[in-house]
């Protein structure tokens, strides 16, 4: 059963804290958080006429890809990273969470590029 609450976070998100506008590229990035929130997301960034993007992830994943990785792939998930949210064409807000058994040296994406949303 769809929960209308989404739908007045999601307006909220898009109206207020990151006043969208028409045309606008807009990065929501879905980390552990319910596919009809996503999905609220991304009808309220249309309604504001703007462009959704998508990207989903999922914690326990990322923590399993950073633990095992070797230092090559890790700087480059980092890189990667830094890039996707440094484009300038792109509205996006940030919620970092944290993982208490990976160590910060371990991911080297710097999140202080980013815009904090909430």
């Amino acid at each position: 059963m769809h929960d209308p609450r989404l739908d007045k976070l999601a307006d909220v998100l898009t109206t207020h804290s990151t006043k969208i506008q028409p045309g606008e590229f807009v990065l929501i990035e879905g980390i552990d958080i319910p596919q009809e929130m996503v999905i609220a997301l991304i009808r309220s960034v249309r309604k504001a006429d703007g462009i959704p993007l998508v990207e989903l992830k999922q914690n326990r994943i990322q923590r399993e890809i950073i633990l095992n990785g070797d230092d090559a792939g890790i700087k480059l998930m980092g890189e990667y990273e830094i890039y996707r949210v440094s484009n300038p064409l792109l509205k996006h807000g940030a919620c970092a969470k944290r993982m208490p058994t990976v160590h910060s040296t371990s991911y080297t994406a710097d999140y202080s590029k980013i815009s904090r949303l909430w």
